[in-house]
């Protein structure tokens, strides 16, 4: 027995190996899921789902360029909602303080 690359692969060299059908599930996965799920995402999920997403796209397609953006403007609401959270936070513990310019309303 070919020590290469187990039984599988010594009788059936041109079959596809398993990385294909991990592949294949998580395109699955990432097509469909929102029809799957029913409720909707929270900004957390919806990064995961994008990342998800660019992971399974090839890396010069129009999909990949797509869910890139996506993510990208997902990443900047979360980052902004965060801003005004800790904001918010900082005005009620300090009331008297004045308010942080840097933060986006």
């Amino acid at each position: 027995m070919n020590s290469s690359g187990g039984w599988f692969s010594d009788n059936f060299p041109d079959a596809p190996g398993p990385g294909t059908f991990i592949s294949a599930r998580l395109y699955f996965l990432v097509r469909w899921s929102p029809f799957i799920v029913k409720n909707p995402m929270n900004s957390e999920e919806r990064i995961r789902a994008l990342s998800m997403k660019v992971a399974a796209a090839p890396g010069d397609s129009e999909e990949f360029s797509v869910a890139m953006k996506e993510l990208r403007e997902a990443l900047n609401e979360n980052a902004t909602s965060a801003r005004n959270k800790i904001a918010a936070l900082k005005q009620k513990a300090f009331p008297d303080s004045a308010p942080d310019n840097s933060v986006s309303k």
